[in-house]
Formats: C-alpha cells, sequence, structure tokens
C-alpha cells in the first residue's frame, strides 16, 4: 500500500491556526517500516509543505518513541501523538520523561483516563479527546481528573459552537478541525446582496442563452467587478493590453475562465482569517484536486465541472447559508447538484473520494478508490500537488497575476 498522508488543521480558543494534524497510512512491514517512513517523511519536504511552517502534530507508535531514531526528529517543528492505549510500561513513560526533557511535546491521542493512561500525564504536555467518546457528563469528570496535571486539552470533532464554547469552559484551549461552523449554516437563510449579485453573473456566464451584452451590463453595475477585470486583463500573463471596454475584456477571457476567476473572487470576498480563511484554503484544494483526478480517471473534460463541484462544496460552511440555497441561487447543472447536495452521481463520488482522504478515513479511501478506479499512489501524489497549488492561489486572490495563474491552472 502507498504512504498516505493529509492535514487537519488545529485552531487555539480565538480561531487562529497553531499547527497541523497529520493523517497518515500505508507501508508494509509492521509498526518498524511504517516508523522508518514516518521519520523519512518528517525529514523530507512533505510535512513542509503540509504544515505551512506550522508545528505538525505526527502520530508514533510506542517504539518509535523509544527509538533513538525519534531524536533526528526537530522539536521545534514537530509534536508527538501517541494513542492513550498504547502500552504504557516503563518504558514508555521513560520515553515520555526523557523527550519532554529534551524538549519534544507529546501528545496522548483518544485519551480516557485509566490508571495506566494516567502514569503518563506527569511526562507529557497535552492530550487530545475525541469528542465522539464523552458524553457532556464523562467530559466533565475527564476535565476534572487532569487538571491537577496541568496538562494542555485539546479537542477533535467538536461538531457545533455550543459543544466548542462547553469544551472552552472546562478548560480547553485547542480544537481540531473546523466542523464547529455548522450551526451558523442552520441560523442564517438571507445572502449578502453582493453574493446575491455574484451568483447572477455566475448563473448568466453559464448559461448559454444569456447574449454576452447582459454578462458586460453586469460587470458594469458591478464598479469593483469591472475594475478588477480590467487590471487582470490588461497584465502581461493574458496578452491584454489596450483593453478599451468591458465588453472586450470579457471577449478576451471567455467564458469558462471568467467563470473560474469570479468563483474564485467569491472566495476570496468572503474570506476573512482563522478558520474561514482555512475554510477557503481547503475550498481551493478540493477543487484542484477533484480536477486532478479527471486525467487517471480517463474524463480529461469533466475537470472543469470538478473543480467547481471541489471549490463549492464548503460554500456553506464558508458563507453561513444551506447548501440548498447556494445551489439554487447557482442554477448548477443537475449532476454538480447532486454531488454537492448528496454527494451522489460520478462528480459526487468523486468528491466523496477527496473529502475521505483530507479526513484520514483510509478504508473509504480504498473503497471508494477502488469503485473509481484511482490508485491509492497516484492519489497521494496529486494530493500534495493539489496542496502546492492551493498555498500559490490562497494567499490573495485579489492579484491579478495570482488569479490568471488560477484561471489557467
Amino acid at each position: 500500500m502507498s504512504f498516505l498522508l493529509s492535514r487537519q488543521p488545529i485552531f487555539d480558543r480565538h480561531e487562529r491556526i497553531v499547527a497541523y494534524a497529520l493523517l497518515h497510512a500505508g507501508g508494509s512491514g509492521g509498526d518498524e517500516a511504517t516508523d522508518q517512513l514516518l521519520v523519512d517523511t518528517a525529514l523530507g519536504g512533505d510535512v513542509e509543505q503540509l504544515t505551512d511552517g506550522r508545528r505538525a502534530h505526527l502520530k508514533v507508535s510506542p517504539s518509535l518513541l523509544s527509538s533513538p531514531t525519534i531524536q533526528l526528529l526537530d522539536p521545534r517543528r514537530l509534536a508527538l501523538e501517541l494513542r492513550s492505549d498504547a502500552v504504557a510500561d516503563d518504558a514508555v513513560r521513560v520515553a515520555c520523561r526523557d523527550l519532554s526533557l529534551a524538549g519534544y511535546d507529546v501528545v496522548l491521542d483518544r485519551f480516557r483516563f485509566s490508571e495506566p493512561s494516567a502514569s503518563l500525564l506527569p511526562h507529557i504536555r497535552m492530550i487530545k479527546v475525541d469528542l465522539r467518546d464523552h458524553g457532556p457528563a464523562s467530559l466533565t469528570r475527564l476535565a476534572a481528573q487532569v487538571r491537577p496535571y496541568g496538562v494542555r486539552l485539546l479537542a477533535e470533532h467538536a461538531e457545533n459552537r455550543a459543544v466548542r464554547d462547553a469544551c472552552l469552559r472546562l478548560g480547553f484551549e485547542l480544537f481540531q478541525g473546523y466542523r464547529f461552523t455548522q450551526p451558523e449554516v442552520l441560523a442564517r437563510h438571507d445572502l449578502p446582496i453582493q453574493h446575491v449579485q455574484t451568483f447572477k453573473l455566475l448563473k448568466e456566464l453559464r448559461d448559454p442563452q444569456v447574449h454576452e451584452s447582459v454578462v458586460e451590463e453586469s460587470f458594469r453595475r458591478d464598479v469593483s467587478l469591472s475594475y478588477k477585470l480590467l487590471r487582470m486583463v490588461n497584465s502581461a500573463a493574458l496578452g491584454g493590453r489596450g483593453v478599451w471596454s468591458i465588453g472586450h475584456a470579457v471577449r478576451l477571457m471567455g467564458r469558462e475562465a471568467l467563470y473560474r476567476w469570479v468563483t474564485l473572487l467569491l472566495l476570496s470576498s468572503v474570506t476573512e482569517g482563522g478558520v474561514q480563511a482555512e475554510l477557503t484554503y481547503t475550498s481551493l484544494l478540493r477543487g484542484r484536486l477533484c480536477e486532478l483526478l479527471a486525467v487517471p480517471l480517463g474524463m480529461r473534460p469533466a475537470g472543469g465541472p470538478l473543480f467547481l463541484v471541489g471549490v463549492f462544496s464548503l460554500l456553506d460552511l464558508i458563507m453561513g447559508s444551506p447548501m440548498g440555497e447556494i445551489v439554487a441561487r447557482l442554477e448548477v447543472d443537475e449532476e454538480v447538484a447532486d454531488a454537492l447536495l448528496h454527494r451522489a452521481g460520478f462528480f459526487g463520488a468523486v468528491l466523496a473520494l477527496v473529502e475521505a482522504y483530507e479526513n484520514g478515513q483510509w478504508d473509504v479511501v480504498n473503497t471508494l478508490g477502488e469503485q473509481l478506479g484511482i490508485a491509492p499512489g497516484v492519489l497521494a501524489e496529486q494530493y500534495m500537488e493539489a496542496v502546492g497549488w492551493a498555498r500559490a492561489r490562497a494567499g490573495d486572490l485579489n492579484e491579478p497575476a495570482t488569479t490568471v495563474a488560477a484561471i489557467h491552472g
């Protein structure tokens, strides 16, 4: 099996990204071979590419934790995650103590309080709690049990802000993932007027029955959008210097390129930093990865729609509106709508595969990959390519040069 590697963001209480948890699977030959792959990966460039220079949380085995090899890894850039149900014998306790003294952060993953796991608490700095394992009473009891040890608390799978806020009151400082934005999706139904206008323009660009003059007039009604369009078309990358009108700019770009560009501008217009910035980055990553997969799937012409499916897949969380309303506003093709709403059809299957990879659901990745005919190694390679592409585009989507690169892939 190929070595698969993806990431999930870790936010602080102010929703600032402080680290990324790395999810991995693959390798053969048992823990020793997998440990060597992990070390090689951590020493190579893939981790740096995935984390944008932030600290990485890397899952390790008890054997690697106790091995001299672990000291090859930079403690300033890596936190070592150990499953709390690993054997808490003397060797593990000594390893945790020595690594802590050497400046490493050891994190106990999927923590449940027990006599063996409690014996490790004096030697570690953080515990990660999967909230799916606990009800409110159990979580309150756990927080009280570990409080005397002074460890930091990280919550995984906080599904909504109410749960997140309850965790904050119990002393949790960090949160893995971004799903706690979901309740706002249920609370807001009205889109801001500028987004409604952007959706209208996207719909016009996709409809061949809409005359070019109508598209031109839509740009004219938005001074900011017209300005950005002229700046971009006048850039050297498009070779369009001397553009004399909005209509000329529209004709130079073409509708497909314009649709992609306006889509990226829509994302940039709602990005405020923190969780939203990460959601925007993930949208770009999903879009690019879905698009890239069209080639090995033998469906190159589907690359454009697949890009849109990936990019639009998180608009409900980014914009705080139900996906059904967004799909209705966009009036996308039926296949795209089915993918976004139900993960149905070919586009939906590709999106589901990308989401499973993103979340480290490796059994699902293998099943869907086999059904679609995508080898894990191909998916892993294209995921890394999509990571680099998304980072380059997420820096500043409003810059002409960046946007030109984005619309041309």
